[in-house]
Parts: C-alpha cells; sequence; structure tokens
C-alpha cells in the first residue's frame, strides 16, 4: 500500500507578502548600489565599496535566517521581519523623494516601481507579521531574541550608512 498524503497547509499571508518585500528590497538595493556605488569606482573607494559589498550580503543573510525562524512559528523571527520590513524595506522605499515619479532619472518606469514597491510591501509586510503575533497563541518567543533581532537590524543599518558616508568622502576627494 502507499502512503496517505496529508494536504500542506497554505502559507499564511505574512510569509508570501515578506517574500515580496525581500525581492524588491534586494532588486532596489543591487540597482541603488549598481548605480551610485560602483558605477563611479575608483581606487579610492575600493575598500568602501568591498565593506559595503559585506555589509549588504550580512544584512541579506540575517533576514533569510529571521524569515527561516519565522516561517518556523518563531515570535522573534515575526519580530525581526517586522523591523526589517520598517528599518530596511520602507527605508529603501522613501528613497523616491529624491526622484519622484515619473522618475526619468536611470530607468523611469523601473525605479519607480520598484520605489513604490518596497513603500507598500514594507508596512504591509510588517502589519501581517504584527497580525501574525497578535493572531496566535502558539507563537513561541523570547524577548531576548526579539530584542537581538531588532538591535542586529538597527547595528547592520548603522553600519551601512558610516560606509555610505565615508564611500561619499572618498568618491568626492577623487
Amino acid at each position: 500500500m502507499g502512503r496517505t498524503r496529508t494536504p500542506v497547509e497554505a502559507a499564511p499571508g505574512w510569509l508570501w507578502v515578506n517574500l515580496a518585500a525581500m525581492g524588491f528590497s534586494l532588486v532596489h538595493t543591487v540597482v541603488d548600489v549598481g548605480i551610485f556605488v560602483f558605477g563611479s569606482s575608483s581606487s579610492s573607494s575600493e575598500v568602501p565599496q568591498s565593506l559595503l559589498t559585506v555589509l549588504i550580503g550580512l544584512l541579506y543573510t540575517w533576514w533569510a535566517w529571521v524569515f527561516a525562524r519565522a516561517a518556523g512559528g518563531a515570535k522573534s523571527g515575526l519580530v525581526g521581519l517586522i523591523a526589517f520590513d520598517v528599518l530596511w524595506v520602507s527605508l529603501n522605499g522613501v528613497s523616491i523623494l529624491g526622484c519622484l515619479p515619473p522618475c526619468v532619472f536611470g530607468v523611469p518606469l523601473y525605479a519607480d516601481a520598484i520605489h513604490l514597491g518596497t513603500l507598500i510591501l514594507g508596512p504591509l509586510g510588517a502589519y501581517l507579521a504584527y497580525r501574525a503575533i497578535r493572531r496566535s497563541s502558539s507563537v513561541r518567543g523570547s524577548r531576548p531574541a526579539m530584542v537581538g533581532n531588532v538591535v542586529i537590524m538597527v547595528a547592520l543599518l548603522a553600519a551601512i550608512f558610516a560606509v555610505l558616508g565615508w564611500f561619499a568622502n572618498t568618491a568626492g576627494v577623487s
């Protein structure tokens, strides 16, 4: 006889929205870094560019870890997703203020779409993750892990902004 298969429960909405937010954010980051950072390369900017690459890689690796924890039912993972959605995805979207739609710099429709996508998906992902925390009494979590996720996110952002400032100074010198 064959094994009896049980149907897989549909993934909750917060999972799909956060996955889409991660995708939009990654595309936005790659485009910005490609155009603004690596598009203006000089020998004095090699170290900040390399450091920025490592920091962004660490940020997305941490995000994937938090995402996996959230998908596994950890409350700290959902709190981590809220931190990423608000502090990274939404802040990426706020950069639309630098070139309001229709943005004629770069690729007009593309730039507007990724900015608007991050502006919409960041807050929506945070809201849905928050609702998942409030709805489920079975979601487990520890306060130190939740605080740790937020602290690590803020530390990574501070490091990225510091390197961007350093890069701006070295690019202006050349």
